[in-house]
């Protein structure tokens, strides 16, 4: 009355349970049929032999019937689940409990998270994941793998046992640091002799290839970051031309006196980029803002957006080359900033003062007076070029204190900042303050925005926003396409 798919073929078996099949494992099951009583009656040639109810990797070539369609063979491959099935005429079916798939033995790992190319000295977290034969993730490998390199200097983890929670796979944080220039390999092993390997180049730190934004040196716990945009001030010229700049180390303004028809402040930027598209996404949460997108030819008239609270405006743009020179106004004739400013107050403008009031985790400055990367500090004054980075996990506020201009900035993990201009600084009299923001998040919170000559501004890598007396989010990001 009846075929089961069962355990033996003399009939002395039961009918195939729920169990699991490591992948490239099989099972052997035959096609039984008995009487209404369970009798045995024989172990018939099936009409046909089916995996039903399949979920994840499992296919219909994983079972194969035998040539006399008496018995089928399961192999494992991909991990999911399946029921065995065997028709015989108008016999009722019997399927076998399901069968479950897991991963076999490890058969080799990946290594990935090494930064390539990398300059020599950075820390990279490696993650390595088991795999078995077919390519199933071995998410109960609980081996040892043990680290080598080709690079003789470099510092690598010592041996991990793998544990059941860690499915797998596992990270190690700023385990892997190279030195040797060149190509050079990591690779795993475990005593079974499943390896995997990453090969990456090695370059050589040249401090003068990234002048603005120099990579910090990385504490052992540590990432250094990625240079991003490399900000490079150029002089401007009283004919309107953008010069250019042959000295990358000058980051002054110069005499301010040599800026003659700048309607907004002649500050033109070289920037030096890893060839992406870069996005900016402005949220105004309090008050006003407005923003400015630029290309490589400068400003249009009509490009200057309006936010009002609560608006957001996102402006993206792809640079293929390696440089793009932009200007934050169009020129005009007539007197500078400088001196409309320095005119209508008949004095100095005292310097706005910016002091780091709060730091989480661990974050880096890198002082323009000395090119130096510093841990920051609380309490820690800020001048016109220096550059704050904030590693993973870490933020830092900051406040920009004046009598025109009263501020407070967050910097969200994994942001560089930079303190491009501030008023009465190098500049004196210059009633502007800017920062160039060349990745990451920012929150500015403008608290007192006072006098026609006063001005904030933030230059990212495809707009500058004009801060007004409101609460700005600013986020940059550069995505490889």
């Amino acid at each position: 009355t009846k075929v089961n798919v069962e355990t033996a073929a003399d009939g002395s078996g039961t009918i195939v349970p729920a169990q699991n099949v490591a992948s490239a494992s099989s099972i052997t099951v035959y096609s039984i049929t008995r009487d209404a009583a369970d009798n045995f009656v024989a172990n018939v040639a099936a009409g046909a032999w089916a995996l039903t109810s399949k979920t994840g990797g499992v296919v219909n070539g994983d079972l194969v019937a035998a040539g006399d369609a008496k018995s089928a063979v399961f192999t494992g491959a991909v991990i999911g689940t399946a029921k065995i099935e065997a028709t015989s005429g108008a016999l009722t079916k019997n399927s076998s409990g399901t069968i479950t798939v897991v991963p076999g033995g490890v058969s080799y790992f990946t290594v990935t998270g090494i930064k390539d190319p990398q300059t020599s000295g950075t820390l990279s977290s490696p993650k390595i994941t088991a795999y078995d034969a077919a390519g199933n993730i071995k998410t109960n490998y609980t081996g040892t793998i043990t680290f080598t390199s080709t690079d003789p200097q470099a510092t690598l983890p010592p041996p991990y046992t793998f544990v059941a929670g860690d499915n797998g796979t596992a990270t190690f944080t700023s385990g892997v640091k190279l030195v040797s220039t060149g190509q050079q390999t990591v690779t795993v092993t475990d005593p079974t002799g499943a390896t995997g390997s990453q090969t990456v180049t090695v370059q050589q730190v040249n401090d003068n290839e990234n002048p603005q934004y120099n990579i910090p040196p990385a504490a052992e716990d540590e990432v250094a970051p990625d240079p991003l945009v490399v900000p490079v001030l150029l002089e401007d010229s009283a004919d309107g031309e953008l010069p250019v700049n042959t000295d990358p180390t000058d980051y002054g303004f110069g005499d301010p006196d040599q800026y003659k028809g700048g309607e907004i402040g002649p500050f033109d930027v070289d920037h030096y980029i890893v060839p992406q598209t870069y996005t900016t996404k402005v949220k105004v949460l309090d008050g006003k803002g407005d923003v400015v997108p630029y290309t490589s030819k400068g400003l249009k008239p009509n490009e200057k957006v309006d936010l009002k609270e609560g608006e957001e405006y996102t402006d993206q743009k792809h640079i293929e080359g390696k440089v793009d020179i932009v200007s934050t106004g169009k020129k005009a004739k007539g007197p500078s900033l400088f001196d409309i400013v320095s005119g209508a107050l008949g004095r100095e403008v005292e310097p706005d003062i910016c002091l780091i009031t709060k730091i989480e985790g661990k974050a880096m400055v890198r002082r323009a007076s000395t090119g130096e990367w510093v841990e920051a500090e609380e309490g820690m004054l800020l001048e016109e070029g220096d550059v704050i980075y904030t590693t993973e996990g870490s933020s830092v506020s900051v406040n920009i204190k004046g009598e025109k201009l009263v501020s407070d900035i967050i910097i969200d993990p994994d942001s560089q900042l930079m303190f491009l201009k501030i008023a009465g600084g190098k500049g004196k009299g210059s009633g502007q303050t800017m920062l160039d923001f060349a990745k990451g998040k920012i929150t500015v919170n403008t608290s007192k925005m006072q006098g026609s000559g006063k001005r904030f501004e933030i230059k990212t890598p495809t707009s500058i926003v004009n801060v007004q007396q409101s609460a700005l989010e600013i986020e940059v990001t550069g995505l490889e396409s």
